[in-house]
């Protein structure tokens, strides 16, 4: 791996603006280069060991969202306030069952009809 900057004579303090490149020479990056372009040096670090690592997790991951928290991840750091929590559920919930209909004799639907128009009348008088 070749680690590259844009100013190759700098001494790279968090005011030099040099941005960081890895190149990488393995054969599980396949030649991948990674930049960065965040604002100091360790972030830039951080950032490019992100990519690192999103890319070799790639395979397991299935979507955008996926690779997205994947690099969220790795770029957390033990001295930050944001930590990960797990979800409060696993898996989706059920869809809920279907309310089997009863039918009932015209006789009793009247008495039902005249219960509710009594309660909607006493609940809501106008």
């Amino acid at each position: 791996m070749d680690i590259t900057w844009t100013n190759p004579n700098c001494h790279h303090s968090d005011a030099c603006g040099c941005k960081v490149t890895v190149i990488t020479k393995c054969p599980e990056f396949k030649g991948q280069t990674f930049t960065s372009t965040a604002s100091t040096v360790q972030m830039q670090y951080d950032d490019v060991i992100s990519q690192m690592n999103t890319f070799l997790n790639r395979q397991n991951l299935s979507t955008p969202v996926q690779e997205e928290v994947s690099y969220l991840l790795t770029g957390l750091r033990n001295d930050t306030d944001m930590k990960f929590i797990d979800p409060p559920f696993i898996g989706h919930n059920p869809w809920p069952e279907d309310v089997p209909e009863y039918h009932m004799p015209s006789s009793i639907h009247r008495y039902f009809r005249i219960a509710d128009q009594k309660y909607l009348f006493m609940r809501f008088p106008n």
